[in-house]
């Protein structure tokens, strides 16, 4: 069994991601209630990417990080602020904006 499948949405087409084995990450449970994207955690992540701020302080825009359970050679988690348990609607334009130029330049970087 493949770490991953993809699987085709009968009624609709669309196409998805099974990926069972993730479910079994390790140190899930010891990190319960914790959560690694909010500000003050920089240094237990490797950073790849940043908006803002200095690498290893709490005064960032954007964040993106190494997927420690990735199903793809390039899988990376794209923190969209410090604040990030809101929506895209719930935030500022002006971060929507900086969010978007973020994925297009992650997006060029893994292009070639």
């Amino acid at each position: 069994m493949s770490d991953f499948e993809f699987l085709q949405n009968k009624q609709n087409g669309k196409w998805v991601i099974s990926a069972p084995r993730r479910s079994h990450r390790t140190n899930v449970e010891k990190a319960a209630g914790v959560c690694p994207f909010c500000p003050g955690l920089e240094s237990n992540e490797e950073e790849l990417y940043r908006v803002g701020g200095e690498v290893g302080d709490e005064n960032w825009d954007i964040r993106v990080l190494a997927n420690k359970f990735p199903f793809a050679p390039d899988h990376e988690v794209i923190i969209h602020s410090t604040d990030h348990h809101k929506s895209f609607d719930e935030l500022p334009f002006s971060q929507v904006e900086l969010i978007l130029q973020t994925y297009r330049k992650r997006f060029i970087a893994h292009k070639k």
